[in-house]
């Protein structure tokens, strides 16, 4: 079985990112810049602060959009919203573009959709070879 990695979102402030971490946590995520429908980014000077505070062992994830945004920042890109939105050639581009930059892919497991009728083994088997890590996202059954 693949090892399971407990990732705690929201952080707002250095001192959040650190007790997570000191209590075992193994990734730590920010949202900045400009998303759409994310409530409570931070400012990309505030991410900065808070993904060189924390201890070097922790595995720091962005939730971002801007490419200027992803330099020098996170070891993880959170690639989330309409996963159709991004092909895994798209993907491929931004890790070459990116060199040791990781991608954590989130598939969406739509609610009140019968498991027959969701793509989540689909998306898998589709971004496989360019995501290192995949987050499960539970979505409204309107959105994809």
């Amino acid at each position: 079985m693949a090892d399971v990695k407990i990732q705690i979102y929201g952080i707002r402030t250095v001192e959040d990112a650190r007790m997570g971490i000191d209590m075992g946590a193994h990734h730590i995520g920010v949202s900045y810049g400009r998303i759409k429908r994310t409530a409570g980014q931070l400012t990309l000077e505030k991410a900065k602060e808070i993904f060189m505070g924390v201890q070097p062992e922790a595995v720091k994830i962005g939730l971002t959009i801007a490419e200027d945004n992803i330099v020098g920042l996170p070891d993880v890109l959170h690639l989330s919203g309409n996963i159709e939105g991004i092909s895994p050639d798209e993907v491929m581009e931004l890790k070459r573009r990116f060199p040791g930059l990781k991608i954590m892919q989130a598939i969406p497991v739509l609610q009140n959709v019968p498991i027959e009728e969701q793509k989540a083994l689909e998306y898998i088997k589709q971004y496989e070879a360019v995501s290192d890590f995949f987050l499960i996202d539970t979505k409204a059954d309107t959105a994809n």
